[in-house]
C-alpha cells in the first residue's frame, strides 16, 4: 500500500475500508464490478446486506472476523462500537 493509499483510508470508517480494498481487487477483473458486489461475493452475501452494514456502519462479527482476514481491516473498526 502506498502512502497515498494511506492517506485516502485514514479517515474512513472500517466498513468503507473493506469497500475499497474490495473495490481494489474488483479492478482486476474483467468486466469489471462494483466494490459492493466484490465484498457481497467474498462474503457470500447479497448486495443488499452489503448495502444495510453500509447503511448501519458496522458489520456482524463473523463477517467483520472475515473482513479482516481478507484485508487486514481492524475488528474494532468493523463491529458495532461498544456504548
Amino acid at each position: 500500500m502506498t502512502d497515498i493509499d494511506k492517506t485516502i483510508i485514514a479517515g474512513m470508517t472500517g466498513i468503507d475500508k473493506a469497500l475499497w480494498f474490495a473495490g481494489r481487487d474488483a479492478k482486476t477483473r474483467v468486466p469489471v464490478v462494483s466494490d459492493r458486489v466484490e465484498l457481497a461475493n467474498r462474503l457470500g452475501l447479497t448486495t443488499q446486506a452489503i448495502h444495510n452494514f453500509v447503511k448501519q456502519g458496522f458489520l456482524p462479527r463473523d463477517r467483520a472476523a472475515a473482513v479482516n482476514a481478507m484485508y487486514g481491516v481492524p475488528l474494532a473498526e468493523l463491529v458495532k462500537p461498544v456504548a
